[in-house]
């Protein structure tokens, strides 16, 4: 029985979720083919949309005029749809609208506030008769909600056409923009319009395709792509026929041969999504329904034979009515053995209808060995009658303890179903099917894990050991049974945390799909996952994307409160797009002061980017990165300008009073190695008692350790604050003693001569 027919049969059922099956079944008859068109503000995307109408229908006024996306069919008749949030909608035949009554409808604020979605229908035989093309707002637009709505329609894009603008070329925020949407799908046709206005002067259309190519690949890490430079104005103009025009024919062609070639498996994906959104234990609501209509079967047998049996009292007396039902019972276990499918089927179910009176006889069947290879029908029957009868089968588990050490699989299979459905799950049953969770055979190894699964979903005595079977799959050197394990494990959630060594190993894996899946799986663990760490961290500079990616959300989720990952963190940065750097910084202020020495080590990166980063970060923080301020003054003299400039800033962001002068902080200043020695001298403790080096310039200040009398320190830095203790007013230097640095009051301190 198909994923569908199993819907269709609860849907059917009297029950609370029959609806909710309903629903599934309408959502997937209505199921379309989205194609999204995105881009940029000005990069001519509607008018690509179009020219691919072949009908100027899309405004193209210079402002960001599709607040609301528009979706567009293949329909022999050509109107716009407007469909209210009330529930109402307008149909206008397209012939009646002109430009400004387009721009009325689709980009007045006053006009669209009522409005829920657009819909345009007109002859485009390019998308059949289940495929939408749906025209976005512009990705970078701050008209409306333009952005808010874009970002929605990624989830439910499965083809992509990216419009850029040739004299923009692959900016940031098609970077960001793309690095979104391949993670939804892998379809991606990349349109460069406005081809036409390129001066090959200066550099030719082939350079620049070649450009974004390595853009694309480099930035985006997308390796697959069609490329087509294209220019939806001359299209639209009915140009005679030149290089955009016949790339214009190419990409449609193109389009058109994807759709064809790729909706079967597209449309399948997008049902197992459907499905395993809506019932993500489809068989085990399927076994219920089965069950209950199984069992209101049998209450109206049981019906018909009391029925029966009081005729047997009126006609012939209760002796011929019980010799009735036993001729009846009897004729139906004749039937078992049957060779047509339906005959035996239906005999089960009406044997079934017997309950328990019936179990004795189905287990006599099973006990003859002779059953198992000279009569498989009858066995097969049988175990498939016990299951029909449930719970009240109880009796019967012995024998197919014994049955299912049958060399045949259809009665090794059958009698795993059985054995779920009497639900009886003591040590011997449990011990069944973890040994055929490890059967050569593929089918009878799947069989027993699905209802490993669901047997762990029923009762909570066998779990530990059930979940051992995942986790021991895991370990296999089988990636098909490591995909299962997995997606298990993820259905468990927090509960299969004995899993997380075996997913740090497979984090390692060579094969990409199990190695995303393992770094993913780490990352619903949150701060259980703490030992995946040192493993995650060195993933965040992996060649490839998707892995640094996948490293850098587990991290974040695996030790949002920790500051164990800022270092990694840092290195990734000159990776992240905008949004994950957004998210870099965010998490670095919530830590405040604790996330201080990992930029300080950053800031002393030889990657000018890092480094750029780590000073930025230190601004922001402000006077909470004042420890810091010995560590930036050497940046001063860096030489790139850059980090000289963002190094200033920082500092009078941490410190606004920081004296940045030649005259009073010359150390910062130094052009030499003569010069700066002058300030690195060597002084001593004047104080009898000895003098505390301290983590912060302050006698509340963490004591590092205690520096002797006469112990000798050399100065790091002279720009401390100034303080009052017991009646000497001196200021704080940061020193060096014995390979520790830290900060001590002057005043118990002089130059050694």
């Amino acid at each position: 029985m198909t994923e569908i027919e199993k819907i269709q049969f609860i849907s059917k059922q009297k029950t609370i979720i029959n609806g909710k099956a309903l629903k599934l079944l309408n959502d997937i008859e209505n199921l379309t083919i989205n194609i999204g068109v995105f881009g940029g503000f000005s990069a001519g995307k509607s008018s690509i949309i179009d020219a691919i109408l072949e009908y100027k229908i899309i405004p193209t006024k210079v402002v960001p005029t599709t607040a609301h996306p528009i979706i567009i069919h293949n329909s022999k008749q050509s109107f716009l749809r407007i469909n209210y949030k009330n529930g109402t909608s307008q149909e206008i035949k397209l012939t009646l609208i002109d430009e400004n009554h387009a721009q009325k409808l689709l980009g007045n604020k006053n006009e669209i506030e009522a409005v829920n979605t657009y819909e345009i229908f007109y002859p485009v035989p390019l998308l059949g008769d289940s495929t939408v093309l749906i025209d976005t707002p512009g990705t970078n637009s701050a008209h409306f909600d333009d952005d808010r709505i874009a970002s929605e329609i990624y989830n439910y894009s499965d083809i992509v056409i990216y419009v850029i603008n040739a004299q923009q070329p692959l900016n940031a925020n098609d970077a960001v923009i793309l690095n979104k949407l391949k993670l939804k799908t892998e379809s991606f046709f990349i349109l460069l319009n406005k081809s036409d206005t390129i001066d090959e002067t200066e550099q030719s259309l082939e350079d620049i395709l070649d450009s974004v190519r390595n853009d694309i690949k480099n930035k985006v890490g997308l390796d697959n792509f069609f490329l087509y430079p294209v220019s939806a104005k001359m299209t639209l103009n009915n140009a005679i026929d030149n290089e955009m025009i016949n790339s214009m024919k190419e990409f449609t062609d193109k389009l058109s041969f994807f759709i064809n070639e790729k909706m079967e498996t597209i449309k399948q994906n997008k049902i197992n999504k459907l499905i395993n959104d809506t019932f993500p234990d489809l068989e085990l609501v399927y076994n219920e329904h089965y069950e209950r209509k199984v069992n209101k079967n049998r209450k109206s047998l049981r019906r018909v034979i009391i029925f029966s049996v009081l005729l047997g009292f009126i006609s012939f007396g209760i002796y011929a009515a019980t010799k009735g039902m036993d001729w009846y019972f009897k004729y139906q276990l004749s039937k078992l053995s049957s060779g047509i499918l339906s005959e035996r089927e239906s005999a089960s179910n009406k044997i079934a209808g017997f309950g328990s009176k019936a179990v004795p006889e189905l287990i006599r069947i099973l006990t003859n060995e002779n059953n198992w290879t000279q009569n498989i029908n009858l066995t097969v029957s049988a175990i498939k009658t016990i299951a029909i009868i449930g719970p009240d089968a109880k009796d019967a588990v012995p024998a197919l303890l014994k049955v299912i050490n049958s060399d045949n699989m259809d009665i090794k299979i059958e009698t795993l179903q059985a054995l779920y459905c009497i639900k009886v799950f003591d040590e011997s049953v449990i011990a069944e099917y973890i040994k055929a969770a490890s059967n050569p055979n593929n089918l009878i190894k799947k069989k027993a894990i699905e209802f490993l699964y669901q047997v762990y979903t029923y009762s909570t005595i066998h779990q530990d050991k059930i979940l051992k079977v995942f986790i021991r799959l895991l370990n296999e050197e089988n990636n098909e049974y490591q995909i299962i394990s997995m997606n298990i494990i993820r259905k468990i959630g927090n509960n299969s945390q004995a899993a997380i060594p075996s997913l740090i190993k497979l984090a390692g894996s060579r094969d990409r799909a199990i190695q995303l899946e393992a770094i993913d799986l780490l990352g619903i663990y949150s701060d259980l996952s703490v030992k995946a760490v040192p493993t995650l961290l060195p993933l965040l500079e992996d060649n490839d994307s998707s892995v640094r990616d996948s490293a850098y959300e587990a991290l974040m989720q695996i030790e949002n409160n920790s500051i164990r990952i800022l270092e990694g963190l840092l290195q990734y940065s000159r990776y992240a797009n905008e949004i994950r750097k957004t998210n870099i910084i965010n998490l670095f202020i919530k830590k405040g002061s604790q996330g201080v020495p990992s930029l300080v080590k950053g800031i002393k990166s030889n990657h000018k980017d890092i480094k750029l980063f780590s000073i930025s970060l230190l601004g922001d923080l402000g006077p909470q990165a004042k420890d810091a301020l010995y560590d930036l003054e050497y940046l001063l003299n860096d030489p790139n300008p850059d980090v000289r400039e963002e190094t200033k800033r920082a500092m009078k962001m941490i410190d606004s009073s920081y004296n940045l002068n030649i005259s009073s902080n010359k150390i910062l200043q130094t052009n030499s190695s003569n010069e700066y020695m002058q300030y690195v001298q060597r002084w001593k403790v004047t104080d009898p008692k000895g003098l505390y080096l301290r983590e912060r310039p302050s006698l509340s200040g963490k004591i590092i350790l205690l520096i002797p009398y006469n112990g000798i320190v050399t100065i790091l830095s002279i720009n401390g604050p100034y303080e009052t203790i017991d009646g000497i007013y001196q200021k704080w230097m940061k020193v060096r003693y014995n390979n520790k640095a830290g900060w001590s009051f002057s005043g118990y301190m002089k130059k050694v001569k």
